[in-house]
C-alpha cells in the first residue's frame, strides 16, 4: 500500500495545481505584449445591432431610406429624387399690341378749333380774327415747313380751311407718310369755312395727321402761298 501512495499523491498535487499554472501563464503573455486580435462584427443585414456599454443593445440603425434625414439613394438631402425626363424648351413670349379700346357703335364728330391745347404748332404762324372763320378765328402762314399736327383715336377726320386766288400748296401726312399734296387756289373764289381735305374711313386706331405748308404759289397765281387752318372735324377723340 505505501508502494502506491507516493504516485497518487503526485497525481492529486498535480490537479491541484493546474489552474493556477495555467492563470500565471496567462499574465506572463499579458506582461508580454502578445494581444490579440479584435472581434469585428460585420452586418448582414440593412441593419445590425451596436455594442453598449459592453452589452448587446436592441437598438438599430437604418443605412438606407431613414425618415430622420439620411441620405436615400438617387435623392437629395430631405427631399424627393428629382424629376426624370428632358426639361421643356423655354419659351419667349410676344408682348400683345397695346389695345385701345372699341370704337363706339356710333362715331361722334368732335369739331378742334385752331385755338385748341390738341394741336400743336410748328414754324411762324399768324392769327388771324373775323366773323367768316369758325369761331372767329384762324391761323395762317406763308412759311416753308411751318406745321400743325393733331393726334387722334378713332377713324376719320377732315381739314377747315380756306382756299381761293391767294392760296398756295400744302402738304399733308398721316402717320408720317405723306398723304396728299394740295393746290388751294380752287375756282379762284376766295372761300373761308371749307373742307380742304378728308381723308375718308381708317382703321379704329391711333393716329396723327400733319398740315405742312410748302411755301410754293398755287398753279394760277405766282403771288398766292398763304396756307391758313381754321379748325379739324375729327371723327373720333383727339390726344395729346
Amino acid at each position: 500500500m505505501k508502494r502506491f501512495a507516493l504516485p497518487y499523491l503526485l497525481l492529486a498535487t498535480a490537479v491541484f495545481l493546474a489552474p493556477a499554472l495555467v492563470l500565471v501563464g496567462c499574465e506572463s503573455l499579458t506582461a508580454a505584449g502578445v494581444t490579440g486580435s479584435p472581434l469585428i462584427l460585420a452586418p448582414t443585414s440593412s441593419s445590425f445591432s451596436t455594442l453598449v456599454s459592453g452589452k448587446m443593445d436592441d437598438s438599430t440603425t437604418t443605412l438606407s431610406g431613414s425618415s430622420g434625414g439620411a441620405a436615400s439613394a438617387g435623392g437629395t438631402h430631405g427631399g424627393a429624387a428629382p424629376p426624370s425626363g428632358t426639361p421643356a424648351a423655354a419659351t419667349t413670349a410676344t408682348a400683345p399690341a397695346p389695345d385701345i379700346g372699341t370704337p363706339p357703335l356710333e362715331p361722334t364728330v368732335n369739331t378742334y378749333e385752331d385755338t385748341d391745347p390738341h394741336l400743336y404748332w410748328n414754324g411762324e404762324w399768324a392769327a388771324w380774327e373775323g366773323s367768316s372763320a369758325s369761331a372767329g378765328t384762324s391761323r395762317w402762314t406763308l412759311n416753308a415747313g411751318a406745321s400743325v399736327t393733331i393726334k387722334f383715336a378713332g377713324t376719320g377726320i377732315s381739314w377747315i380751311g380756306a382756299m381761293g386766288e391767294t392760296y398756295g400748296v400744302a402738304n399733308v401726312y398721316v402717320d408720317g407718310d405723306l398723304w396728299a399734296t394740295l393746290d388751294l387756289y380752287g375756282d379762284g373764289v376766295n372761300r373761308d369755312q371749307r373742307k380742304i381735305w378728308g381723308v375718308g374711313t381708317l382703321p379704329y386706331d391711333t393716329h396723327k395727321v400733319t398740315i405742312e405748308c410748302t411755301g410754293l404759289p398755287n398753279s394760277v397765281n405766282p403771288a398766292g402761298a398763304v396756307v391758313v387752318v381754321d379748325a379739324f372735324d375729327v371723327v373720333g377723340t383727339a390726344e395729346y
